[in-house]
């Protein structure tokens, strides 16, 4: 039972990591909303530096 718990919750979480890349259009939509204070915006926009997605480099 409890391999197939383990089972179960990795491949939920790699379904999580699975993040599709943003467009340069969605990256200034976060951009504001980042700069507007939102949290999770902040995050995201932090995401998007670090891979490069949707920001200038």
């Amino acid at each position: 039972m409890n391999r197939y718990l383990s089972l179960l919750l990795s491949a939920a979480l790699a379904g999580l990591t699975a993040a599709q890349a943003v467009t340069p259009e969605e990256g200034r939509q976060i951009y504001m909303e980042a700069k507007a204070g939102k949290a999770e915006a902040q995050y995201r926009l932090g995401l998007c530096y670090l891979k490069g997605d949707g920001v200038k480099r």
